[in-house]
């Protein structure tokens, strides 16, 4: 967040307080830099944010409030993933779709470790030509 310093009426400012405006307002700024780095927004959010400048005589009323939309993110990592049913050369692989974080999952990245790479649009691959007795490992990204 970066903010432009208020006038300060013949007396310097001491230091700026920033609340964050949840269930209720929290502070999670004081200091006397024009901007700081806000922790734990969460992605495709609105937040609301004031301002409050301070000097040696007092505190400035609040600013208004300021509303702040952050952008999606990639999808969190896929939650489970499960095999469906087995036979000697195929396994039907499934898993629950990850949290999106504000942009719908458009695809998923199914890796058998060790052979291929698939992209699927589903939440489940039916994997075919594996050599009976042998060992696989699969990583599902959205």
């Amino acid at each position: 967040m970066c903010f432009q310093p208020p006038n300060d009426n013949g007396s310097r400012l001491k230091h700026y307080t920033l609340e964050w405006i949840r269930d209720r307002p929290e502070s999670v700024y004081t200091g006397n830099d024009l901007s700081c780095e806000v922790k734990g927004l969460k992605p495709s959010s609105h937040n609301y944010f004031r301002l409050q400048a301070s000097n040696c005589v007092g505190s400035s009323q609040w600013s208004e409030v300021i509303t702040v939309v952050t952008p999606p993110a990639p999808p969190s990592i896929v939650p489970e993933v499960r095999l469906l049913s087995a036979t000697h050369a195929a396994l039907l692989v499934t898993w629950l779709p990850p949290a999106d974080n504000g942009s719908p999952v458009s695809h998923y990245i199914v890796e058998v470790i060790g052979t291929e790479i698939c992209q699927v649009e589903d939440t489940q691959m039916f994997i075919t030509n594996l050599k009976p007795e042998a060992s696989y490992r699969f990583v599902v990204m959205g």
